[in-house]
């Protein structure tokens, strides 16, 4: 257990940047291997299904399992920062998720339920968030070494959208931080023509000692030669 103090909307932040990671990898999955590899595609009302072939799958397919997993963790431990309670050193969700208060185990739960039945026409046969938690508990360890063994994963994406909006349900003023990560920020002031005269002869390209002679510039006339 750790009692150290963290600002709870710090651990929330860090895991929406894991989450907003697990949709671009997703993207990225659709949109390079939707084609040519018996990839099957379903949307329903925003729930994403991908199947890949068994032999086969994106090379972005099991990072972005680790990261929704990581991504569920830091969603637990934002939840017991904000509840000032200890936080266990432990990325297994089934420890995580039964040392949240009863209160956010059914708010978790409430959301969880939402986000099922918009899934459950998408997908082959509905579980309960008990079983899901248990059956994906090592996820964030067993996804890292798939060499050593296919680990079971499944409606994670369920628990991920569940937890996060449970959290903004509680902390309203907090929905707004996923769209504040994504906004890139403002490009440099361009220079002004005068400032880039002046920066381009004191550029070193291709390792070479800027002229110490420059020609003039354009509205500058060539010194007379007497």
């Amino acid at each position: 257990m750790s009692n150290t103090e963290f600002d709870p909307k710090d651990v929330f932040v860090q895991a929406l940047r894991f989450d907003i990671t697990v949709d671009v990898l997703a993207r990225h999955m659709v949109a390079t291997w939707s084609s040519g590899h018996g990839v099957t595609r379903s949307l329903n009302n925003g729930l994403l299904v991908t199947q890949f072939p068994p032999t086969k799958h994106a090379p972005t397919l099991i990072p972005s399992f680790v990261c929704e997993s990581f991504a569920i963790e830091l969603y637990f431990k934002s939840i017991m920062y904000l509840e000032k309670i200890a936080v266990p050193q432990k990325h297994l969700l089934t420890i995580l998720f039964d040392h949240l208060p009863q209160v956010w185990q059914g708010r978790i739960s409430d959301a969880f339920d939402k986000q099922m039945q918009r899934a459950v026409n998408a997908t082959s046969t509905a579980k309960t968030l008990a079983e899901i938690i248990a059956e994906s508990s090592r996820a964030f360890e067993m996804w890292r070494y798939t060499y050593q063994g296919q680990p079971r994963c499944s409606y994670l994406s369920i628990v991920r959208f569940a937890a996060h909006d449970a959290i903004v349900a509680f902390k309203p003023d907090w929905a707004d931080l996923r769209m504040d990560l994504c906004i890139p920020p403002k490009h440099p002031t361009p220079l002004i023509p005068a400032q880039v005269d002046e920066l381009q002869w004191t550029l070193v390209v291709d390792n070479q000692q800027p002229d110490p002679h420059p020609p003039p510039s354009p509205d500058q006339p060539e010194n007379q030669s007497e």
